[in-house]
């Protein structure tokens, strides 16, 4: 059953990550509304996608960020982590400590644009830029699938500034709804591995295939968009087919270019704007085919 809710970004991320995980780890009083959410569904004692309520955890040393979710997944655990970007935590390093160790793990970041320019990822960590709630709701599904058969961290840049916080109405879909989706491919992989330690897991893991990360995380956008009626693609293109000035954009500033650039086409301008939604790694075919031609 699909719900109708009202939720910012940051509790709209949290729900997700609470239907996927076994552990949550929270970096800062930054995600406090997030994680009050989560706190309610252990008190009401609501399962997750495993049958079992997710343990929640607070990171209160910058020097230790997310020890707990770290070792957590080392034993087998899937796990997710909520950090603030200050600017002084070097995300890249986090992130990428969990690539080396083969920790496919999701991450989401409170950042600025201007940080995101920054991060040096290993070159198969995808990234998923959300702007409103609802894509903060279908995007983190997004990645925790990915996750659970890339067995690569994927990262989800949530808005750090101020209207992150606004309230909107948005579908939340339940651990039913989600379930359809392992119905094709089941997500699972870390689990599945979990199970060699001793993790008891209620959903039947098949055997899983190669496949590249870009390969994954188009089936699953597909799946996404035809399970949940939407339209998401990697790269998309708004404006005039015969533009001459032409942005390219991601992260929270998108929708604010995006009317920009819808203005000046109404006036008149051959303006246009590629808005990269989701990096999974960087895919520059996409990239140049979003172009007008």
């Amino acid at each position: 059953m699909i719900d109708k809710t009202i939720m910012n970004q940051r509790v709209a991320a949290a729900s997700i990550a609470y239907k996927f995980s076994d552990v949550i780890e929270f970096d800062s009083s930054f995600f406090a509304d997030a994680r009050i959410e989560v706190k309610n569904k252990a008190g009401l004692e609501e399962v997750n996608l495993f049958g079992q309520q997710t343990k929640i955890f607070d990171c209160e040393k910058t020097e230790n960020t997310l020890g707990v979710m770290f070792g957590a997944m080392k034993g087998g655990a899937v796990a997710s982590g909520f950090l603030k970007d200050t600017g002084s935590l070097n995300v890249s390093r986090i992130v990428n400590k969990y690539d080396a160790y083969n920790l496919p793990a999701v991450f989401y970041i409170a950042t600025d644009d201007a940080n995101v320019c920054t991060y040096d990822f290993a070159p198969d960590v995808g990234m998923a830029f959300p702007s409103n709630v609802q894509e903060a709701i279908d995007l983190s599904i997004l990645a925790h699938l990915t996750i659970g058969k890339s067995y690569k961290p994927f990262v989800v840049c949530l808005n750090n500034r101020k209207e992150a916080g606004i309230k909107e109405t948005a579908e939340l879909p339940d651990n039913k709804d989600i379930n359809q989706l392992f119905d094709v491919i089941a997500f699972c992989g870390t689990r599945a591995r979990g199970l060699e330690r001793g993790i008891s897991c209620d959903i039947e893991v098949p055997i899983l295939l190669d496949a590249d990360v870009p390969e994954i995380v188009q089936y699953y956008l597909d799946m996404i968009n035809k399970q949940f009626h939407r339209d998401y693609k990697l790269v998309d293109y708004v404006g005039a087919a015969d533009a001459e000035n032409i942005f390219v954009s991601f992260g929270a500033q998108t929708d604010v270019i995006e009317e920009a650039v819808k203005n000046l086409v109404a006036a008149g301008e051959k303006a246009g704007l590629v808005k990269i939604k989701i990096l999974a790694p960087i895919n520059m075919d996409a990239i140049k085919a979003a172009f007008p031609k």
